[in-house]
This record gives structure tokens, sequence and C-alpha cells, in this order.
């Protein structure tokens, strides 16, 4: 382990934890990050590691709102109403990365190593958060406070959860941002901003959990992995994650998410033409 490892580390958790809340796209700036430092091998389980952080980053910010559903549904396990309910509402939500992971992860490995896939997502989930704009308008009056109280699940939907759930997928690729692509499927589905970053942050530790599960599974710890390193990348994602998740919650509230669009459209036509 040498000192430079150790920046690479730190540097890399503060990428990974700032692009994976905003809706800018984490894999897409590793890819660019892995192109520029030239790097022969780019460890899809260091990446997990990093997406990890950001999971415990989730955790620190929503601890209460677990705490709650998890009290709920351990009291009545089959209730369909209430905290509880959102247990069943992350499973449907999960279904279709569950299929994704059997049927997209060869594709997903592919495009990682090519950047020209990158910067078409990064245009596509710039199109993708502009289009909130007049939506965000909109909610603003009814819904001005985005604060971590509990959401009335009732009248949330699982035909709502199954559609971020299918939108949750195409942040597989490289370039589509996972909290750009969820949040703007919540918010077209008629969910007001709280509710649809609540939901789509807590849609992620699932899918988090998942990915590391079934790359442990498949490719275990590289032996040249050193597990400092590991731990530093993974308490840099941690800290900076928590840091650009009050950023997000922020921006939905002062109508700034749309306009993380004149930062991906530039990127992405970049990326593609020059990278």
């Amino acid at each position: 382990m040498t000192f430079l490892e150790i920046i690479k580390a730190l540097f890399f958790g503060f990428v990974q934890g700032f692009s994976e809340f905003l809706p800018i796209s984490s894999s897409g700036h590793l890819v660019l990050l892995r192109s520029f430092l030239k790097l022969d091998s780019f460890s899809l389980f260091f990446i997990l590691v990093l997406h990890l952080g950001t999971l415990a980053a989730i955790v620190s910010c929503y601890r209460k709102d677990l705490l709650e559903i998890l009290k709920a549904f351990i009291l009545k396990p089959f209730c369909l109403s209430g905290p509880g309910r959102v247990v069943y509402l992350l499973i449907i939500g999960t279904l279709p990365g569950i299929a994704g992971a059997f049927l997209l992860v060869p594709l997903v490995k592919k495009s990682l190593l090519q950047p020209h896939w990158t910067g078409g997502g990064f245009i596509l989930t710039a199109t993708c958060l502009f289009l909130t704009r007049k939506i965000l308008q909109k909610t603003r009056k009814r819904d001005v406070s985005i604060s971590y109280s509990i959401t009335n699940w009732n009248s949330f939907s699982f035909f709502t959860a199954f559609i971020i759930g299918l939108a949750q997928v195409l942040a597989f690729f490289p370039g589509m941002s996972r909290s750009g692509w969820t949040i703007t499927a919540a918010l077209f589905l008629g969910r007001s901003p709280h509710e649809a970053v609540r939901f789509c942050f807590l849609l992620a530790i699932p899918a988090i959990l998942g990915g590391l599960f079934f790359e442990i599974l498949n490719n275990p710890l590289p032996e040249n992995s050193s597990f400092i390193i590991l731990v530093l990348a993974f308490f840099s994602s941690w800290f900076f994650g928590w840091i650009a998740l009050k950023w997000l919650i922020h921006s939905l509230k002062n109508l700034f998410f749309p306009f993380f669009a004149f930062y991906l459209w530039p990127l992405g036509i970049f990326t593609i033409f020059f990278v």
C-alpha cells in the first residue's frame, strides 16, 4: 500500500459519494476517472465497496424511518398499511432489479469499458432531469417541506413502486443516474418531491446489498486488494455521500434539481467525442 493508493481511495470515495446522490451518475464518473487515470483494471468489487459507503450514508440520514418501518413490520408482518407497507413496496420495487441482474450484467460490464456508452447515458439523464422542471414548479406550493418525517405510505401504490424499480434498472449502465431516473419516475407518477427522494433512496438499500452479495458470489475478493484501502474508500464514500444527500434534498426544495442537466449535457458530449 502506497501513499498514492491512499489518495486514490479517498478521491474515488469523494467522487462516488457526491455522484451517487446527486443526479449525475456515480458509475459514469468512475468510468471517466478510469479512462483519465489510465487504469488497466477497474475492480467491480471496489466499486461495490464505494456503493456500500453511500449505503451507510442513506442509513445515517434515514435511520428514524428505517427503525419505524422495521418496528411496524416486526409487530404486524402481514399488514399492508402504515410504515410496515414499505417493506412490501421495496420488495416490489426490487423485482425488476433482480431480473436485470441476471439478464443485463454481461452488457453492463461491457459498457463499463466503453466511454461512449457513458456519454450517451449522461445526455439521456440530463434530458430526463430537465423534464422535471415544470412538475417541481407545480408541486412546490403544496409541498414546500422536504423533511425526514414519515411519509403517508398508504397512498403509495405497488404499481408506482414497480415502475420506479424499472427506472432503477436503467441505472445499471454508466451515465444513467440512479437518483436521477428513480426520482424523476416518482415525480411523473404523481409523488411529491419528499416522497420521491425518500422512497428512491430506501429502494437503493436492497439494490446495493443485492449487488454486493451477487458480486461476492461470482468474484471473490481479489488477493491483491488491500483491506485498509477498501476501508478508506468506504469511509470517504460515506462521508461525502452524506453531504451530497443533504444537498440533493436542498436542490429539490429550491427547484435546482433539473438544472444538473446543464452539467451533464456538455459532459456527455465531451465523453462521446474526446474520451
